[in-house]
């Protein structure tokens, strides 16, 4: 701020050094760069700093490097020190409590460590390779939080909505440590719901009144229409869904964006209320790996009712075989009442209204 009020105007790398100072201040003139004022105001911190944190040191005895009682030795950490912290704290204790006890579930639900080939996430699930599928423990993984559990040959889906980027993080930090090779793992019921370091689907709250505006310009079908179950069987909440006619997708009530994935074929939005909205376009479009999407927003951004969120390549997205049906869900609603309108829609008109 001072420098900007001085009129200061001198580029530096990261270090601020001797070398940047002469380079880029003192060797371009100080009627140009204003140099002056770095060392003068400067002084005045050095000052600063020497007398305050002087006057705070002696006051409040802090215990700084060489002011130690003869009696304790200044032991510095190394990067060896605390590695070998972690190792003892995790150990091969399995009964010791997991320090990320939902990871731990995951793992166990899905066989162990060893059982698990390949790792990765779409806007709302776990997509998961495994070795033997029937060491695949449904109720294991249900208890850290999913809604539901697909299986496919040697392929599992695990769905956790919205907050699935967060849990797929955490699973590849888990099973980089050593935590990951113990044989078993206490059970962590509904822990899902109770560890802060993990959102929640939308902020539970006696408001659960919502009306949502039509994300996308296209034909309304119902979401039992929709070609992919964890859609169709409202496992990841009720909703519609819309054929696009159009590649952008707009914000379907004010909130705050919550999520989007890499792939950015899919965006969450926290509703004023709380209540979580997913839009998800496509079918499988997770493997495009971003191919043909755009995002224009960004996570934890707030947002109004029409805003442009996404954009996307329709013929792209059809030419190269995928489905474009767009999926619009309230995520814990199974307990509300849903009206939703029907045939032609464009981006702005009512589509659904959600009360309970």
């Amino acid at each position: 701020m001072l420098m900007h009020i001085f009129n200061v105007g001198v580029g530096m790398t990261f270090s601020g050094g001797l070398i940047d100072l002469t380079l880029f201040s003192i060797l371009q003139g100080n009627e140009k760069t204003n140099w002056i004022y770095i060392v003068l105001v400067g002084i005045v911190y050095f000052f600063l700093y020497y007398f305050i944190f002087g006057f705070m040191i002696r006051k409040f005895n802090y215990v700084t490097p060489g002011r130690e009682t003869d009696d304790v030795e200044t032991k510095l950490y190394t990067r060896s020190d605390v590695d070998a912290r972690k190792k003892a704290v995790n150990g091969n204790d399995n009964n010791t409590p997991s320090a990320d006890p939902i990871s731990a579930s995951i793992t166990a639900g899905l066989g162990g460590k060893p059982n698990i080939l390949d790792l990765d996430c779409c806007a709302t699930r776990l997509r998961i390779t495994v070795a033997d599928p029937s060491l695949v423990n449904e109720d294991v993984l249900k208890s850290s939080g999913a809604s539901g559990v697909m299986k496919k040959g040697n392929g599992i889906q695990v769905i956790y909505g919205p907050k699935v980027s967060v849990v797929k993080s955490r699973l590849e930090d888990f099973l980089e440590s050593s935590e990951s090779d113990i044989d078993t793992v206490p059970a962590v019921t509904e822990l899902a719901d109770k560890d802060d370091n993990y959102p929640e689907d939308g902020e539970k709250t006696s408001k659960r009144n919502l009306v949502l505006y039509s994300p996308i310009k296209g034909k309304i079908i119902p979401l039992e229409e929709v070609k992919d179950e964890v859609f169709s069987t409202g496992i990841l909440g009720r909703g519609i869904a819309i054929e696009p006619e159009q590649g952008k997708v707009f914000a379907p009530c004010d909130g705050v964006i919550s999520s989007i994935p890499e792939t950015n074929h899919a965006v969450g939005i926290t509703a004023e209320n709380g209540m979580e909205v997913l839009i998800h376009v496509g079918m499988d479009t997770v493997k495009l790996k971003g191919k043909h999407f755009k995002r224009i927003t960004e996570v934890g951004k707030a947002v109004k009712t029409g805003d442009l969120l996404l954009t996307f390549d329709l013929t792209a997205i059809k030419g190269a075989g995928y489905s474009v049906t767009t999926p619009m869900v309230i995520a814990d609603s199974d307990n509300l009442n849903l009206t939703t309108a029907d045939g032609h829609v464009n981006p702005g008109k009512a589509l659904l209204e959600a009360r309970g």
